[in-house]
């Protein structure tokens, strides 16, 4: 393989991600069909060991992180089980963000189907903005960009240290340049998923904690414990408190249109005397 064809396949690679990622998606329904297979018994799991735990895992809970389907039931406490375990057997970033993810997505399941009490309300909803904050912890922690990048070109002392064709130092040069190309690939995959994650789980604890009974100070604490990036915490809790203003604000406008649209009652009219 030359040199130029290394650089050209490696292109090709970095398509391969996004359609990658378009895939997932058409596989949806699916994984969805086959959910009772993808279930493995702790057993199972331990049979399998730890690596393929957490592809079982994320294969299992797919449908939450798209948010199409309510995960319900012991699906859910099987998924915050596996979860949890996973988070046990990976350091990867990108894995631990997804299973935290899923965790929290099957935590809020329940309270969408309605499966928790109105006096556990509360607690059910802490228990989803944890892991939520998990992963945004580590998006504050390791996310360096401030606007989403293009896929990286490969990097410039790869291109300027490309040998001709008949050098003997070609081999040993394709072998360390495809290296330092997957190296820079990754980094792009990471902060790429990092940034196009923040912003919807934000949202998500946004929704959690404009829900009465209202508790701010609540998730503040929480997130300061979890997060304690300063920065982040105040994204945090600007977008739930600028989410309880839009709330009221609405319920506002609404109780003025039904005011002014009210028709007076009807009030009996006195017979004409003749």
């Amino acid at each position: 393989m030359t040199a130029k064809s290394l650089l050209a396949a490696t292109g090709l690679l970095f398509c391969a991600f996004d359609f990658a990622a378009l895939a997932l998606r058409a596989d949806e329904p699916v994984l969805k069909q086959e959910w009772p297979q993808l279930i493995v018994s702790p057993q199972e799991a331990d049979r399998n060991g730890a690596a393929e735990l957490v592809l079982q895992q994320r294969r299992a809970a797919i449908s939450g992180l798209y948010g199409n389907r309510l995960i319900r039931g012991q699906e859910a406490w099987k998924v915050v089980g596996y979860a949890r375990k996973a988070l046990e057997h990976t350091s990867d970033l990108q894995e631990r963000c997804g299973l935290y993810i899923d965790w929290a997505s099957a935590r809020e399941s329940q309270i969408a189907l309605g499966l928790v009490p109105k006096d556990g309300f509360r607690e059910a909803r802490c228990k989803a903005a944890v892991p939520y904050l998990h992963v945004l912890a580590i998006v504050a922690e390791n996310l360096k960009i401030t606007e989403r990048q293009p896929p990286p070109r490969a990097p410039a002392d790869v291109r300027e240290s490309e040998p001709s064709e008949n050098s003997p130092r070609l081999h040993e040069w394709a072998v360390w340049a495809t290296k330092r190309i997957e190296e820079q690939r990754r980094e792009w995959d990471l902060q790429d998923y990092l940034f196009v994650t923040k912003q919807p789980l934000i949202a998500r604890l946004a929704v959690l904690y404009s829900t009465p009974p209202l508790a701010t100070e609540e998730l503040r604490r929480l997130a300061t414990e979890i997060v304690k990036k300063p920065e982040m915490v105040k994204e945090i809790m600007d977008a739930v408190e600028a989410k309880i203003r839009g709330q009221e604000a609405e319920a506002q406008e609404k109780g003025e249109k039904a005011a002014a649209g009210a028709v007076p009652p009807k009030t009996e009219q006195a017979a004409p005397q003749p």
